[in-house]
């Protein structure tokens, strides 16, 4: 038997194993034989691969333009490696970066949020929160990183709110400057003035006054804050000691009569994960806010409590909170991330 022949018989073996086409390979190619047959499978296994029950859609040379930016160059099979999640090397080899590791692991759970309550979709215009903390900064990374592989097409803004106190160890405005260059994101610094005595309430309504005015300014009709679960759950439990009810902020609010839709990519990643990110990504923390509620630095530290004696006060708390659809928190205490 030659070799040729050797090699259709291994894959009509393969194959009809897996129900007769593991990848996308028909029938009537499995029977042929000789290097003909070779080299049209292998070429039409190149048009589709499976991955976790869907298949990519045929890779075409020259499909460039607006398709790939923002989505990294997929001109061909050899780039396929770049879209699929499940091995840790790009196409050609190239090992990925500890922070690109990280980032797809946790695009994993972003997407499950995603999907779930419909917070992207193709088209979308969305403006980006930034403040310079490493939350903000990790959920500009986390939605370009994402834009390589989802089937959305979508465009980003990062918009940062900058107020005329400078009372912290960084410059805010050049964190964010240096980040957004970094990651290829357009960005946007709008002044805020305040005059007078400023608390927390003033400070956060004045921050998403300008942000949303922006936004819809611009022709942004999402804004993505980088609010994580750890912010949902204190929230959820400042309402239910200060104010009597349980509801924190949702994934998903639509606002002034749908003309903005609020969204929070990040809700199903914990404070630790995102740190691990930001760490791996050298993002330096430029959030300094000097009116933070105290009651704020209390319940962290009783949920910090809380999770060292139950660890799955986590899980049990936001699937409660999922099943009462988060309650109903239109002035919760949060801040802008």
């Amino acid at each position: 038997m030659g070799r040729a022949h050797r090699w259709g018989a291994v894959l009509r073996y393969t194959f009809r194993r897996q129900g007769g086409c593991g990848l996308g390979i028909p029938h009537d190619v499995l029977r042929g034989d000789g290097a003909s047959g070779r080299q049209e499978a292998v070429r039409r296994s190149q048009r589709s691969l499976p991955c976790r029950g869907r298949t990519f859609p045929e890779v075409r040379e020259g499909r460039g333009g607006a398709y790939n930016q923002g989505r990294g160059d997929i001109g061909g099979a050899e780039d396929l490696g770049r879209r699929t999640s499940f091995g840790q090397v790009r196409g050609g080899g190239e090992a990925l970066s500890e922070a690109e590791r990280i980032g797809r692991f946790l695009i994993r759970k972003v997407n499950r949020l995603i999907y779930r309550y419909g917070l992207i979709e193709d088209g979308d215009r969305i403006a980006v929160a930034v403040s310079g903390g490493k939350d903000s900064l990790a959920l500009v990374s986390l939605l370009r990183l994402r834009q390589r592989t989802a089937p959305e097409r979508y465009e980003i803004l990062a918009i940062h709110v900058h107020m005329d106190f400078q009372e912290g160890p960084l410059d805010r405005r050049k964190v964010v400057e240096a980040w957004c260059r970094r990651e290829g994101v357009d960005l946007r610094i709008e002044e805020v003035p305040l005059e007078g005595k400023v608390d927390c309430f003033r400070c956060t309504w004045n921050r998403r006054k300008v942000l949303f005015t922006t936004a819809d300014r611009l022709g942004f009709r999402k804004v993505a804050l980088g609010h994580h679960s750890d912010d949902l759950l204190h929230t959820a439990l400042l309402n239910l000691f200060v104010h009597g009810r349980l509801g924190t902020m949702p994934p998903k609010r639509e606002m002034f009569g749908g003309r903005i839709t609020l969204i929070r990519p990040l809700a199903l990643l914990s404070k630790a994960e995102l740190a691990r990110f930001a760490h791996a990504s050298g993002a330096e923390d430029g959030a300094f806010c000097p009116y933070e509620s105290p009651y704020r630095a209390w319940v962290r530290k009783l949920w910090d409590e809380v999770e060292r004696v139950h660890p799955q006060a986590r899980d049990n708390l936001l699937r409660l909170l999922e099943e009462i659809r988060w309650g109903d928190d239109e002035n919760h205490p949060e801040g802008e991330p």
